[in-house]
């Protein structure tokens, strides 16, 4: 297959994870604590999305996740996760989920 080719009748989900925070909590508390904001996050991924698609981190900050199921409730799922995290009662999580879906 060529890039940029589809194949009929493909169902992609995508799900775009971004952490926006991530160097404020490293400057305000340090370098591990914002370790240990990424490791509840990707735990918080594992617990919901994870368990319906394969994760990949892009960049420092930024995880996406790919399915052939429909993501959206378990983005959903992952929100309130994070939101209940013993990491953002410390601090803040700025995290964002942003979903796509293409037929």
């Amino acid at each position: 297959m060529q890039t940029g080719q589809c194949i009929k009748g493909l169902k992609l989900n995508a799900a775009i994870i971004s952490i926006h925070n991530l160097q404020q909590i490293s400057d305000v508390y340090s370098a591990d604590e914002k370790n240990a904001a990424v490791k509840k996050i990707t735990e918080c991924i594992s617990q919901s999305i994870g368990e319906v698609s394969k994760v990949y981190r892009i960049s420092e900050n930024i995880f996406i996740c790919l399915s052939d199921m429909d993501i959206r409730g378990y983005a959903s799922q992952f929100r309130d996760l994070v939101s209940f995290t013993e990491v953002n009662e410390k601090y803040p999580l700025d995290v964002s989920v942003r979903c796509e879906r293409w037929m």
